[in-house]
């Protein structure tokens, strides 16, 4: 019974030292990690993906770990660890003496002031993020030695740095801003913008507009000009608030012009031009204000203008000849034109203009002839 339970025992045991050696073969395998290469990342970051190994491997002596460490540091790396501690064997050599050799070729301390000047001129790039902008900043500003100052430093280049003049308006407008409501605030307005953009890519024809005439926004007033405006421009205005806002220049249908089937030869009944309808004519509302603009008085119409003619007898017959004096009319003054009448220069026949001066503009009042 004693053997037998000690069988038993031993056989029931078998299979918890089996489970037990198998996880103990599993955490014995050796640990893979990828060759330095320093086209793919920098040697700090590599170092410290590979001492993660170390501590999940529960690799703790420092002979192990410098094995490792010249086992995957690559053929490359190797060569300069044997160039620059020759004659001696790096394999004699402690893991934080190679650690330190690697970091002085690869990794060597950078200036400075060079790096504060590298990270004073970074600023958003074209289809770049406001997280990744920031992330970018983060990486810089790592040999700046900026100390408790770092997350003021981030702050101020990455407000200073934004190309969205919207957002950085907003930010700067913002009291008490830190580094993280910062970021918060660009993302929100960046998501908004983007929503914003797409839905107007998606509706393009809501913001198109065929407009016809200047009187759809006439601004209302008393005056006989603006209120023939509005009554000639009664279809623009109501065309214009029309839910489609896309209307005909031609026919005054809900279409673009393009797409207009009016005869090209149909005659306006206002115009008298070609190509569209009376109802839609861009001369309707301008006929009356033309009519305001040039009504001026009878007197100086062309009809009271009488030209100066000279009879001249050319082959036996006299002929009258317009005086070319490079102007339609001559003016003088009152006082040198009394002289010469009281002269008794009244050998000449002369057209007198009296002109007034009105408010806005002379107007020939009165037309006299010395003779």
């Amino acid at each position: 019974m004693i053997t037998g339970r000690s069988g038993t025992s031993s056989g029931v045991q078998s299979p918890g030292s089996g489970t037990i050696s198998a996880q103990k073969v599993a955490i014995a395998n050796p640990l893979q990690v990828d060759v330095f290469d320093t086209q793919r990342q920098p040697l700090v970051r590599w170092l410290q993906r590979l001492e993660g190994a170390f501590r999940v491997f529960q690799i703790m002596e420092d002979a192990d770990r410098a094995a490792y460490l010249l086992h995957f540091v690559g053929v490359e790396a190797f060569g300069i660890l044997c160039d620059r501690l020759d004659p001696v064997d790096p394999y004699t050599q402690t893991y934080n003496a190679l650690f330190e050799k690697l970091k002085e070729f690869y990794a060597p301390e950078p200036l400075e002031i060079a790096e504060i000047y590298i990270y004073r001129k970074r600023t958003q790039r074209s289809e770049e993020s406001a997280q990744e902008y920031m992330a970018a900043l983060q990486k810089l500003s790592l040999h700046c030695k900026f100390g408790d100052y770092l997350q003021t430093e981030l702050r101020n280049q990455f407000v200073y740095g934004l190309k969205n003049q919207r957002i950085q308006s907003r930010l700067l407008e913002t009291a008490n801003l830190t580094r993280e409501s910062a970021l918060k605030i660009a993302c929100g307005m960046e998501l908004a913008e983007k929503g914003v953009s797409k839905l107007k890519e998606e509706n393009p024809l809501e913001t198109a507009v065929d407009f016809v005439g200047e009187g759809a926004k006439h601004k209302k007033t008393k005056g006989r000009e603006d209120r023939n405006f509005k009554q000639n421009n009664k279809y623009n205005n109501k065309r214009f608030h029309s839910k489609s806002n896309v209307v005909c220049f031609r026919c005054g249908q809900a279409h673009l012009a393009p797409n207009c089937t009016l005869p090209r030869n149909v005659k306006c009944r206002e115009c008298g031009g070609f190509g569209h309808l009376q109802k839609v004519c861009k001369k309707k509302g301008q006929a009356h204000l033309l009519e305001e603009v040039f009504h001026v008085d009878d007197m100086e119409h062309l009809e009271f203008r009488t030209k100066f003619t000279v009879p001249l007898c050319i082959e036996n017959r006299v002929i009258k000849f317009d005086v070319d004096c490079g102007a339609a009319v001559t003016l003088v003054s009152d006082n040198w034109l009394k002289r010469l009448y009281y002269l008794g220069k009244k050998f000449f026949s002369i057209f007198f203009f009296s002109l007034k001066r009105c408010i806005n503009y002379p107007r020939i009042i009165s037309k006299s002839n010395f003779g």
